[in-house]
């Protein structure tokens, strides 16, 4: 009886420390697990129309809450655009990119190009926020050239894959320096092109479909105050998610997917104000759609 009680004891022990092991080992992997590489692209300075540094500053402490290996690239004294005209691997290393700026004017075709080929390319991920939807209009919209009236370009041509226009000098100025590569069209980027924006009313915000992005939205909500940003025009592999809607004839999509080969771009055109920025509702949607692109 002893010496079967001796091997029961040894067999039992055996057990015991395998499964000791194997939860120490899990313990191990959860413990090493990498933190996501976030890079944060945005104005150092506050603008007319948007609080950048404010916006940054709730960011930062977003990425710190939830552990991500982030950098915050800020220009040097030749400016955003300039800045990321001369970056060609900007996102190199990271995997995923957060945009957050506003450049509308801007035809630094160069820039809107390098933007575009870290996630056509280098297949890193991006999320645009707000002001990265209206950025680089030259590149697909009239609406900065029907200002000049009299002195406006005439030969205004499709580009893209959807309803894109860019003035056809534009486009031969780059194919000359660029010959064998595509004209940056920043709409296509975007995935729902944008050229103007609701006066700054509450914003209805209605769930279009199931997605992990949006899994905080569990009904409808009211934002108190917004800009939300009209759809000029959408590319044909769009996945709407979340829709805006500032009365009942004004609608427009405010979180979408936009699918690459190898990568997505995500769009969320909400966060105008600051105050909006700090509501749970719209740090839920930045931290779900940056861990959903990521996973």
């Amino acid at each position: 009886m002893k010496i079967k009680f001796t091997y029961f004891t040894i067999i039992l022990a055996s057990l015991l420390g395998l499964f000791i092991f194997a939860n120490k080992d899990s313990k191990t992997s959860v413990k090493e697990k990498k933190s996501l590489k976030v890079l944060y692209v945005t104005h150092s300075k506050s603008t007319k129309h948007h609080d950048y540094v404010g916006q940054r500053q709730v960011f930062e402490d977003i990425a710190t809450k939830q552990d991500w290996d982030y950098t915050v690239l800020l220009p040097d004294s030749k400016g955003l655009v300039n800045n990321l005209a001369e970056r060609k691997d900007l996102a190199k290393g990271y995997d995923i990119v957060v945009y957050n700026f506003c450049v509308a004017g801007s035809a630094n075709l160069q820039a809107a190009s390098n933007i575009i080929n870290q996630t056509k390319e280098l297949h890193v991920d991006a999320l645009l926020i707000h002001g990265a939807m209206h950025s680089f209009f030259p590149t697909y919209s009239n609406r900065l050239n029907e200002r000049l009236g009299e002195n406006a370009s005439k030969d205004i041509v499709p580009v893209g894959i959807s309803e894109g226009v860019a003035d056809a000098k534009l486009i031969a100025q780059w194919k000359a320096s660029n010959p064998n590569e595509e004209f940056p069209v920043w709409g296509d980027f975007c995935g729902a092109a944008s050229e103007k924006h609701s006066r700054h009313v509450p914003v209805r915000i209605h769930k279009l479909m199931e997605h992990e992005s949006a899994k905080s939205v569990v009904q409808d909500y009211t934002i108190s105050k917004s800009e939300m940003y009209l759809n000029l025009y959408k590319t044909p592999n769009l996945i709407e998610i979340l829709q805006g809607t500032v009365d009942e004839e004004t609608s427009a999509t405010v979180l979408w997917e936009r699918p690459y080969t190898k990568a997505s771009v995500m769009g969320l055109s909400l966060g105008h104000f600051l105050d909006e920025w700090k509501t749970p509702e719209f740090q839920a949607l930045l931290v779900d759609s940056v861990e959903y692109l990521t996973n």
